[in-house]
């Protein structure tokens, strides 16, 4: 390594130092040690970067080190601060002296005729992946060892502590913690408020579970960046106005993040003044806009594109570039705002782990499962009673009502998210990848895959239909399919959806069933092997137009779409489709 390049590792590592010192700065301006601190790698780095020759480097050392000597006898100018934390920031990402037209930039900022864009910084993964690896040798001679001892026990141990390593391991590489993800959102909010002549201070309330795909970190990250400056711009008024509607003179920016299930949490509010939303409908109005929903005009690209911008405020972006980053990553972000106590930025961004711990269970001929953390507890023979034709059991005193997919009676429930689930046999816990469901299907959260040969579905208790008096009368699917085993998966699927079937494997099958039975959905394989699906769909139709009819093919169905289309088909599913196809088409 040259000695330019141990200036470089040497800058990177004061970095940290100065920003952190001239953080303590904006929170109080007459910290003599954060001064001295900030003076102390200032003076270091003119040294280091002179003896390297990189002049212009010791030129902006020399100045920058100038306004903190002068800030050991009198308090830090907050506005000069923030520039100087803007000029770091600037220069960081140097890789070789600074040019003229760098030195011209820097005068620039501390003159506050520029201002630094604030970019993710590269959310890297750290690990010791030699340390992994002993651990995992460890671990595979354990189970060598168990092996040829042909000790059961201990081959089990050993398998389980292997898994849990990989996967440990693998979680690692994958997700980062969102306090790493919000690393040095104090200073923003101290530099922005200096720099408005206002007073306001990050509050950060993150539970140590939440955490996000590396991949989403950094767009995560500028969106949290823009969402914190909107609310120092916009929502934290001036210390005298604060202090007029009988508010602390210090504007609190918080940051909540917790992880719901599957869902990552992200919450930036402010104690601000909230939106004026006259204001907004009036500015809409103007613009021409038809939408009557303040909250939603705010995110609309129009409405940000003729906002005004100010060097100050340094909205460069709207917040529909927020809205679009959100929604990338599959999220949807909510705004609440209420006059004269705050504003409220609500995202939610589906997030979840390769493994978890379902409960496994079964209602008459339907498996499916439950997620762990949603289990409260497991009552046998239950107190039950019926009001207004619900049916309800009691549980140390407190009623809940009852969600079940059958009409039979029930000995078992499971209580989760103030409801009782009727099951007649718990399978057991077992730890298995989900799939979520991208489409919006009710009470199915996604989908279990590993324990059976079919995925099994994981419900919301919270969304699962009412056990109610009479029973209900269940919609029927027909099923004409010349293979047994793409008969056997839909027939599943279909029952696990608390659906009836019928089936048909040919052409005449199939039209003895449609003249003689009732149903209220239809699946035709397209290609039979005495004659045409398509001919089973127009018999569909004609006796019901309302039934709805899906043609399940491997082919490409455009051949087949025109005649289709004419005789009023609902879908068109291709056999080995993501389950989620059949799905949407029952449930829509």
């Amino acid at each position: 390594m040259d000695l330019k390049e141990l200036f470089f590792e040497e800058f990177k590592e004061k970095v940290p130092i100065i920003q952190k010192g001239l953080t303590k700065l904006l929170e109080d301006p007459s910290d003599g040690k954060a001064v001295e601190e900030v003076f102390r790698a200032f003076h270091t780095l003119k040294g280091s970067s002179g003896l390297v020759g990189f002049n212009n480097f010791q030129k902006v050392f020399h100045k920058l080190e100038d306004y903190l000597r002068k800030w050991k006898s009198i308090p830090a100018d907050p506005v000069i601060t923030t520039r100087i934390s803007e000029v770091v920031d600037f220069i960081s990402s140097k890789e070789i002296d600074l040019t003229e037209e760098d030195l011209k930039d820097i005068n620039d900022i501390l003159e506050g005729k520029k201002k630094v864009e604030r970019r993710s910084q590269t959310i890297k993964f750290s690990e010791d992946l030699k340390g992994f690896l002993e651990r995992a040798m460890d671990n595979l001679i354990e189970l060598e060892s168990s092996i040829i001892s042909q000790d059961e026990a201990s081959i089990s141990s050993s398998l389980r502590s292997l898994k849990n390593l990989f996967f440990s391991f693998y979680e690692k590489i994958i997700y980062i913690p969102i306090k790493e993800v919000v690393e040095g959102f104090d200073r923003y909010v101290l530099m922005d408020a200096a720099e408005l002549g206002k007073k306001a201070k990050l509050v950060l309330k993150i539970e140590s579970q939440a955490r996000i795909t590396r991949k989403h970190a950094e767009i995560l990250r500028d969106s949290l960046i823009h969402l914190i400056r909107n609310a120092v711009v916009h929502g934290i008024e001036p210390p005298e106005e604060r202090r007029s509607n009988g508010k602390d003179e210090t504007g609190k920016v918080i940051v909540r993040a917790w992880i719901d299930s599957d869902v990552l949490n992200v919450v930036v509010e402010d104690d601000g003044k909230g939106i004026d939303i006259d204001k907004v409908m009036e500015k809409a109005k103007k613009l021409g806009m038809t939408e009557t929903d303040p909250f939603k005009v705010i995110f609309m690209p129009q409405f940000s594109t003729f906002d005004e911008a100010s060097s100050k405020s340094g909205r460069g972006v709207g917040l529909d570039v927020v809205k679009t980053a959100i929604e990338s990553m599959g999220g949807k972000i909510e705004v609440t705002s209420q006059k004269g106590k705050g504003t409220k930025f609500h995202i939610k961004l589906p997030v979840g782990r390769y493994l978890k711990k379902v409960l496994v269970v079964r209602r008459g001929e339907k498996v499916f499962g439950i997620n762990l953390p949603d289990v409260e507890e497991v009552i046998s023979n239950p107190e039950v009673f019926e009001i207004e034709g619900k049916t309800y059991v009691n549980i140390e005193g407190k009623d809940y009502v009852v969600k079940d997919f059958n009409t039979e009676e029930f000995k078992k429930v499971i209580v989760a998210k103030d409801s009782a689930l009727a099951i007649d046999e718990i399978v057991g816990i077992r730890e298995t990848s989900i799939k979520s469901s991208l489409m919006d299907i009710p009470f199915i959260k996604g989908f279990a895959f590993g324990l059976y040969r079919y995925p099994v579905p994981i419900v919301d208790p919270s969304t699962m239909p009412i056990k109610g008096k009479k029973d209900i009368e269940r919609k029927r699917v027909l099923i004409v399919d010349d293979s047994p085993l793409t008969r056997v998966v839909l027939k599943r699927t279909v029952e696990r959806l608390g659906y009836e079937t019928i089936e048909g494997s040919s052409f005449e099958e199939g039209k003895k069933l449609i003249e003689n039975e009732k149903f209220d959905f239809a699946l035709l394989d397209i290609n039979l092997p005495d004659g045409n699906g398509i001919d089973l769909l127009k018999l569909v139709k004609t006796k019901d137009k309302n039934i709805k009819a899906a043609m399940i093919t491997t082919e490409d169905y455009n051949v087949y779409y025109p005649k289709a289309k004419e005789y009023g088909v609902d879908a068109f599913i291709q056999k080995g489709e993501a389950i989620e196809s059949l799905i949407r088409f029952l449930e829509e």
